[in-house]
């Protein structure tokens, strides 16, 4: 929950846009490399945790990177150095290899203390602070997780196969440090089998860890078996594979999805016992700026959709078999896409097919000891790539009656022994192997070979290293300017240049470092493909209405601005991922330097796992909604919402969350609103049955005259309800929350809530209004400086515990109001404290139900209930800070031996434990806590009981003489979330002695 010392001293003044810039690194210096010429203004890029266990390997990838954000992929085997300024700390590699621009070694530090690593690459250096986390608590974690949801942070032993079980979402929170127990070898390595969700939520700064407890002990795997969708963003998983191998290697993955749709974003899997990963039946995955490396293989997928971007697939070495990535065949409307990333170092083939349809796209193929691509069977489309120093550039291969077709166009293919090759295995009948090559260049011993008919290879406009009937080919030096040290650019007078043929026009011949590979339509229309935005090839701009039609995905990468002419929008009926970090914000806006506005993003009939993350969305002007959200899913994380005086987000019978985000002031200081009703944070209705409506931990500015910061109209228990949890509402002319809808709303600071001269409607101006007949709860929140607090009408209860109300200038509670209808049936107030306030009820008619118990009240109310007190709180500060003096007399004097007041821990309490030592062996223990409706316990380590209305005592009977016991309680809340098993409430541990009874 939030401070109050912080709301109100930090807080209280306007919630304006806020100017973001990016943390960049120091200059650096030019630097030239052996064999490249490079621009003066590239970075090193070191990517690592920033704390450490000592002797647990931690992952530490260096990119050198472009201005543009690009990785420098002409830095060819460039070395980095390492070194660290702790002379207690011994590091076990001070050396990475750069393959193109990205390298990365799994590092071991030994000693203690915290320490600064610095990564040196021909004079660019980068530095991280690396904390010791040598004394800080472990958490042994195994079994199934408990409840709905689940919060990983510190540092986590999982120490055997750990269940995510369906409906369950696992949140790692960033810098997270995650061992698990392995076995030396074999299949039996811990795994974690995953059929919720998982939510890995690294950062830049501070990335997740999966590794092993043990470096002598490789883990299993990660199993999402046909999970809801999951993302792992900036999460480094090493020291896999010691699970049940199978496939191409027969080798256990470190990952294997079935069914399953997840994103990668900034993960690297390296360093595994087995495979990266096996994948299979229907699964949906998306890489982007991913690496790959030292494992037995890359991973193995079959019946998968695939978009592998920017990412570096390195040092797959062994025995046999160790492919780079092998693709078997895809289902009807699956698209396998790779593209603008790196393939080096394997000790088999680079890319692996196996009647696959594949589109490879930018891309270098390196170093790969037998094949840079080899393909049996399917199609696969080749558009400029760089294919050198492998044994076979692309050999191609069918079964009887069968085909393979490759489609090259801007290759350059310079390799040992074959360039293409078409190859007969295993004697087949009548196959077919077609290649249809333009615009390459191709050189080996022997560039181009066939086991069939040479009619068959069709070339045109390239540059072969023999002769070769076609159009306009040529047999002539490409002038490189130094194959030898891997500089395959052409010199200014290389034949290869204006001997392409792109449509008509002349082009260079081979592949085009330059080229920037070609995207859909992004201004008006419909998508009609996968597609990823990026800030290379950004900024975008929408120009009139832009569907993302159901079935295809549009995937925006951190950093990615996108303009809106002025009306533009955006249709999801498809998916949108637009996961920007920290320092690499995505921009939804006007076109710059225009008064104009557009008509926002719309999810319509959507249930896909989209997402918004780490944004600025502004200037989107629209009746439904800047994001409008309809029969939909959607994610708002981290997002700042500005400059619009319609609804920031309209939402209709959709799942939605909202976390972290801004709402900015809807109006100026001196500015008047524009609207009634209209100019709202959040405005909508309606929760699917297997939905959600969560709104957690956002600042809401302020808002003026007839309009709420939300105004909702929901179901009731027990279906989904709202969760308003942790948020501050800044103020407003009229309510923070307009509901009719059963709800739970706890954790939250509402303050300067005045009806406003701006406000001509009939009513009040309060922090929540609650009507329709619903049931509210209303636990550990902060009202400050209100009209009122709740308008309680329309025959609706209100539940009212262990709330701190201070400074109300009118009646906390009022339950009816001429002309309104129907009064509200009552409201329970327990464990709360009002200060400041002389009026608590209002509007109190014959049959209105009122009971209030352990709270600071004025003395003409205590007949109320029970155990009231009419006292002065003793506030750390009465106007800024309600946290409780140790003086207060509200400690200890709320509902089951908590505070009164707003500032007790959530979830389930436990009272009327025996004394330390007692003679009794029986037991009645109590549970309550703000806002729980029933509890879960279990005695010791028994197992937990079944679920228990929160109304009855926990019995114990037939304890034993000598044995200490102790209580554990988790419990559910209104809305019917449960605390998870792995963090219970604990009880006070007594002891029986029956010889200590004293008659």
């Amino acid at each position: 929950m939030v401070s109050l010392t912080l709301v109100v001293l930090s807080l209280t003044g306007p919630v304006y846009a806020r100017q973001y810039v990016v943390d960049e690194s120091p200059q650096n210096e030019p630097t030239i490399s052996s064999n490249h010429i490079l621009t003066s203004d590239l970075k090193t890029k070191l990517m690592v945790r920033g704390s450490y266990l000592p002797d647990i390997g931690i992952l530490v990838r260096i990119e050198v990177v472009r201005p543009d954000g690009n990785i420098e992929r002409d830095l060819w085997d460039a070395a980095a150095t390492l070194s660290v300024d702790n002379p207690n700390v011994n590091i076990s590699t001070s050396r990475i290899i750069l393959r193109n621009g990205l390298g990365s070694a799994l590092v071991t530090f030994t000693g203690r203390g915290d320490f600064t690593l610095t990564a040196n690459v021909n004079g660019i250096e980068d530095s991280r602070l690396l904390i010791d986390l040598s004394n800080e608590p472990v958490t042994s974690i195994s079994g199934t997780l408990a409840g709905s949801s689940t919060i990983w942070n510190g540092i986590i032993n999982i120490t055997d196969d750990l269940q995510v079980p369906s409906g369950h979402t696992l949140t790692i929170q960033p810098g997270t440090l995650i061992l698990l127990d392995g076995v030396s070898s074999g299949s039996a390595g811990t795994d974690i089998d995953v059929e919720g969700t998982i939510e890995s939520l690294g950062t830049a700064s501070a990335p997740i860890t999966f590794t092993a407890y043990n470096s002598a002990r490789a883990w299993g795997e990660i199993h999402h078996d046909n999970s809801l969708p999951s993302i792992y963003q900036y999460t480094n998983i090493t020291r896999a594979g010691n699970s049940p191998g199978g496939g191409h290697t027969g080798s256990g993955p470190a990952f294997r999805p079935v069914g399953s749709n997840i994103v990668f974003d900034y993960v690297s899997i390296t360093d595994n016992e087995g495979k990266v990963m096996q994948s299979s039946s229907g699964s949906d995955l998306t890489f982007h700026n991913c690496q790959l490396a030292r494992s037995v293989m890359g991973p193995e997928i079959s019946n998968t959709a695939l978009l592998f971007e920017d990412s570096w697939i390195t040092e797959m070495l062994g025995q046999d078999d160790n492919d780079g990535i092998y693709i078997h065949g895809q289902s009807a409307g699956q698209n396998v896409t790779l593209r603008r990333g790196v393939l080096a170092e394997t000790d088999d083939d680079g890319l692996d097919t196996l009647g696959a349809t594949v589109l490879v796209e930018d891309y270098i193929f390196r170093d790969c000891f037998d094949k840079g691509i080899s393909i049996f069977n399917g199609r696969v489309t080749i558009d400029n790539v760089l294919n050198v120093n492998n044994g076979i550039g692309i050999s191609a291969k069918a079964t009887s009656h069968n085909s393979a077709r490759v489609f090259l166009n801007h290759a350059t293919i310079v390799c040992r022994d074959f360039g293409i090759q078409s190859f007969n295995k295993y004697n087949p009948t009548d196959p077919l192997i077609e290649y249809f090559i333009t615009n390459s260049i191709i050189l080996a011993a022997n560039p181009v070979y066939t086991d069939y008919d040479p009619a068959d290879i069709h070339i045109d406009y390239s540059d072969i290293g023999e002769t070769w009937p076609g159009i306009d080919n040529i047999n002539q030096d490409p002038l490189f300017v130094d194959a030898p040290n891997n500089n395959y650019h052409l010199q200014e007078n290389s034949p290869c240049i204006n001997a392409g043929n792109d449509n008509g026009v002349a082009s260079v011949q081979g592949y085009d470092h330059n080229k920037q590979t070609d995207l859909p339509a992004n201004g008006n229309g419909i998508l009609r493909e996968n597609t990823t935005w990026t800030p290379q090839d950004g900024p975008y701009r929408i120009t009139g209405e832009f569907t993302i039609p159901f079935g295809v995905e549009l995937t925006i990468i951190a950093g990615t601005t996108v303009f809106f002419d002025p009306d533009a929008t955006i249709i999801v009926k498809g998916q949108l991922i637009a996961v920007g970090s920290e320092y690499e914000l995505i921009h939804f806006t006007s076109i710059p330097g225009t008064n104009s506005t557009w008509d926002g993003i719309h999810f319509t009939n959507t249930t896909r796992d989209n997402r918004i993350t780490y944004a600025v969305v502004e200037y989107g002007r629209s009746n439904n909604g800047m994001i409008g959200i309809e029969n939909s899913n959607l994610l708002l994380d981290h997002v700042t919402l500005d400059n619009t005086d319609l609804r920031r987000i309209s939402t209709i019978n959709s799942s939605l969350i909202v976390s972290n985000c801004v709402f900015t002031d809807i109006f100026g200081p001196n500015e008047p609103p524009t609207t009634y009703n209209r100019s709202e944070h959040i405005w909508g209705s309606g929760i699917p049955k297997d939905g959600y409506f969560i709104i957690e931990n956002n600042i809401f500015g302020t808002t003026k005259g007839h309009n709420d910061a939300i105004d909702f109209d929901g179901p009731s228990r027990p279906n989904p309800i709202p969760q308003i949890l942790d948020n501050v509402f800044m103020g407003g002319g009229d309510d923070a929350l307009d509901f009719e809808t059963d709800a739970h709303i706890e954790g939250n600071v509402f303050m300067h809530y005045h009806r406003d001269s701006y406000n001509n409607a009939t009513g009040e101006s309060n922090a929540i209004s609650a009507g329709s007949g619903k049931e509210y709860v209303m636990v550990r929140n902060i009202f400050f400086d209100t009209d009122h607090v709740t308008n309680i009408k329309q025959d609706a209860f209100v539940t009212f515990v262990n709330n701190t109300v201070v400074d109300v200038n009118k009646a906390v509670f009022y339950f009816d109001r001429p002309g309104q209808g129907q009064a509200g049936r009552g409201a329970y107030v327990d464990g709360c404290i009002f200060w400041n306030t002389d009026l608590i009820f209002d509007e109190v008619i014959e049959t209105t139900d009122i009971t209030v118990n352990c709270s600071i009240i004025p003395e003409t109310l205590h007949y109320l209930g029970a155990n009231n007190i009419d006292a002065d709180p003793v506030f750390v500060d009465p106007n800024a800070d309600f946290h409780l003096r140790a003086v207060s007399p509200a400690i200890g004097a709320g509902p089951c031996g908590l505070d009164m007041g707003a500032y007790v821990p959530g979830g389930a309490a436990v009272c009327g434990e025996p004394d330390e030592l007692t003679y009794h062996t029986d037991a009645t223990l109590f549970v309550g806590g703000p806002g729980i409706t029933n509890y879960m316990y279990r005695l010791n380590n028994d197992p937990w009981s079944l679920e228990i209305y929160v109304d009855v005592p926990i019995e114990l009977t037939n304890l034993q003489n000598g044995q200490s016991y102790t209580v554990y309680v988790i419990g559910k809340n209104s809305a019917g979330i449960w605390q998870s098993e792995e963090y219970p409430i604990t009880s006070r541990t007594w002891t029986i002695d029956t010889k200590s009874f004293v008659p």
